[in-house]
């Protein structure tokens, strides 16, 4: 398993944070991130964030190439202005294949059953729903937000929370880390820290993603931990997690709970669920 842990800020481009690392074997490593946001139309924030996304990762990999070192040494005789006509060509491609998501996304099926649970305010209703679903995979809960916004009026917040494990100050950590299993850690800047520790750090790091759909007094939230949608938590048992606004808990409170080290929210229902 291939895992990547960034610890400094990342620059903002379109909607994505981008950085480019240098790691200590030489390679660079493009890196990009989704960043929180609050009470948005999913729908605009995902297709700007995928144009956005492609357009950078075209651009870059296209200045990698001999084409593009000739026509740069030469770029006074073209009869047009380089960076703009690859930027038009990237936007182009990127604007196609955010439309062909977007269609792969609205034609997943997602269980009626979902769509049922933004109808009530019961708790009864949302825990019997939300157990009747055999299992939620990404682009089913890509559906089910678009559709929540689209059709129900239901705006989409989502936030990020890692925590470094006890011990590790993560002043000491790489700017970045790329960890598989079966080779060597890769990182980015200096450290003092050895090789074991910064394995440790990454196995044992908390990182929790919620994703809430909001509508006046009303939501609902899923949220998964890396343990969660591996299947670390529960013997194998891959799943993502569901509350909502019925379940006596405020939102606040469980905003507060998932941005803090240890979140209990014991009321909380398990789906099974696969990350694609």
């Amino acid at each position: 398993m291939l895992i990547l842990l960034v610890i400094s800020n990342l620059q903002q481009t379109s909607f994505m944070r981008y950085q480019r690392f240098s790691m200590n074997d030489g390679s660079i490593l493009n890196m990009y991130k989704q960043p929180d946001v609050q009470f948005v139309n999913p729908i605009s924030l995902s297709f700007q964030n995928i144009v956005g996304l492609n357009i950078h990762m075209d651009v870059q990999r296209y200045k990698l190439t001999e084409q593009y070192r000739v026509f740069k040494k030469h770029e006074q005789l073209l009869e047009f202005d380089l960076e703009s006509k690859i930027h038009k060509v990237a936007f182009e491609h990127a604007i196609e294949y955010a439309n062909k998501m977007h269609k792969e996304i609205f034609e997943t099926h997602v269980p009626d059953d979902m769509f049922e649970i933004l109808k009530s305010t019961k708790k009864r209703i949302h825990e019997k729903l939300i157990k009747r679903i055999p299992i939620l995979d990404t682009m089913m809960l890509e559906h089910f937000i678009f559709s929540a916004y689209r059709d129900h009026g239901f705006s989409y917040s989502t936030f990020t929370t890692e925590n470094i494990s006890a011990g590790i100050d993560p002043r000491k950590m790489p700017s970045a880390v790329l960890y598989d299993e079966k080779k060597e850690i890769l990182s980015s800047g200096d450290t003092a820290l050895t090789d074991g520790q910064i394995k440790m750090a990454i196995q044992q790091r908390n990182t929790i993603i919620a994703k809430f759909v909001d509508k006046g007094e009303q939501w609902h939230c899923f949220f998964y931990t890396m343990g969660s949608i591996t299947g670390k938590e529960h013997d194998g048992y891959k799943h993502i997690h569901y509350i909502s606004h019925s379940f006596g808990v405020s939102r606040e409170e469980v905003v507060l709970q998932l941005k803090s080290k240890r979140y209990h929210l014991k009321s909380a229902i398990s789906i099974p669920y696969n990350r694609n």
